[in-house]
């Protein structure tokens, strides 16, 4: 009996919560300055990552580069 309720009471407390935020304009202006500042964190995480890597591809490249002169010689 206690496995069916549990999805009930999940679906009642998403349902509340749902229902505070969209009624409640100090929560929605938190949720979103929220949303907006993961927003930014991600953004600029993103483009650590792409400096991070076009730096290794630079590095990688100027390694083939040496190694391949230093056969060539």
């Amino acid at each position: 009996m206690a496995i069916p309720l549990l999805p009930f009471l999940l679906g009642a407390a998403t349902g509340a919560a749902l229902t505070y935020i969209i009624s409640n304009r100090g929560a929605r202006r938190r949720l979103t300055s929220a949303a907006e500042e993961m927003g930014d964190v991600v953004q600029a995480r993103a483009e650590k990552i792409k400096s991070a890597a076009s730096d290794t591809v630079d590095k990688a490249t100027a390694a083939a580069k040496d190694a391949a002169s230093k056969v060539s010689n």
